[in-house]
């Protein structure tokens, strides 16, 4: 089988990975990320045509650029652009591409301006050296364009209209513009899949290039990058689908183990709470029982007292034998040992 002097000889599977990717490369635009990429990846002159008809400018010079420009935060979300390019008047300007309008967002925006300005300014330097900045957010539905071909956005005084002058520059641009000149041409080579009716050459070259040889290191290179990506996202939603199942899985397992841990503390738990609450019926009926039995002997110790404070007064007017023998006072079955506790008492 002959083989096309732009791409390398292929294994089977290889072979096979670049069937699907002539496939799926008929059908993408410009709109499409991976394509995206590769057409202006190393394309200069792509990207100055881009921002020059935004800018509805031909003296813009792009002297640097790159794609997929990432700006990594060690403290928090990085972001990563689309195109970020430089001109020779050290204005920055940052392309977002996207079918979705997801992404185009406001606050996104914010977000994303924030980041290119504080990788920007570097230490020591002045705020007033941060340059002018121009963020375009191209969607194929025309988020926030209300049918129009492009719209605006600047910061104003509230009072009175003066321009707030901080140097940033928003653009939404609508790609279903289809007016006769450069806008509708750029919006139209966004859309179409085919390099032939693209209006800049600067697009239409690699892009045609791109399509013809999807094994060229060029596309391979990013088809793999896009295939790593996926497979990264499939494992991790293979992995929640895992999890999910594991966990019910698990929890099965793991419920009787933690079933006789939980029965053991919650057992310590209600023994104190029951403790406390025997602690206080005990108490009450203990208490009942102890008034009983001082009750009952105070009754005798009080009764005591008075045998003996009677017998004391017999001992004035009686003998002590007399007490103890006589038979009239047999029935009170007086002892020696009351007569003895009423001589002392009398004393």
């Amino acid at each position: 089988m002959a083989t096309d002097k732009n791409e390398p000889v292929l294994n089977q599977d290889e072979q096979g990975n670049l069937v699907i990717d002539r496939e799926r490369m008929k059908r993408f635009t410009l709109l499409d990320d991976i394509f995206m990429r590769a057409v202006l990846r190393d394309n200069r002159s792509g990207v100055q045509d881009i921002i020059r008809t935004l800018m509805e400018r031909d003296d813009i010079e792009v002297v640097d650029f790159q794609t997929q420009r990432e700006y990594v935060n060690p403290l928090g979300r990085g972001v990563c652009l689309d195109v970020f390019a430089k001109d020779a008047e050290n204005r920055f300007y940052n392309i977002e591409i996207q079918r979705d309008n997801r992404g185009a967002e406001p606050k996104r925006v914010r977000f994303n301006l924030s980041a290119i300005d504080w990788h920007i300014l570097k230490r020591g330097e002045e705020f007033t050296d941060i340059p002018e900045t121009w963020f375009f957010l191209i969607t194929e539905k025309g988020y926030l364009c209300k049918g129009r071909p492009y719209r605006n956005v600047e910061r104003f005084f509230t009072d009175d209209g003066e321009k707030f002058d901080d140097g940033l520059h928003i653009q939404y641009v609508n790609v279903q513009y289809n007016g006769n000149d450069p806008r509708g041409w750029l919006m139209a080579d966004l859309r179409t899949p085919n390099p032939k009716e693209m209006h800049f050459e600067s697009l239409a070259v690699p892009a045609a290039y791109c399509k013809k040889h999807p094994g060229a290191k060029q596309m391979s290179d990013i088809m793999e990058e896009i295939r790593r990506e996926m497979r990264a996202l499939l494992i991790d939603e293979v992995r929640d689908e895992v999890r999910d199942k594991m966990r019910d899985e698990v929890r099965d397992e793991v419920r009787d183990e933690v079933r006789d841990e939980v029965r053991d503390e919650v057992r310590d738990e209600v023994r104190d709470e029951v403790r406390d609450e025997v602690r206080d019926e005990v108490r009450d009926e203990v208490r009942d029982e102890v008034r009983d039995e001082v009750r009952d002997e105070v009754r005798d110790e009080t009764r005591a007292e008075e045998r003996v404070q009677m017998i004391g007064g017999l001992l004035l007017s009686f003998t002590a034998d007399s007490l103890l023998n006589s038979p009239q006072f047999q029935p009170l079955g007086i002892t020696q040992a009351e007569i003895n506790a009423a001589t002392a008492l009398g004393r």
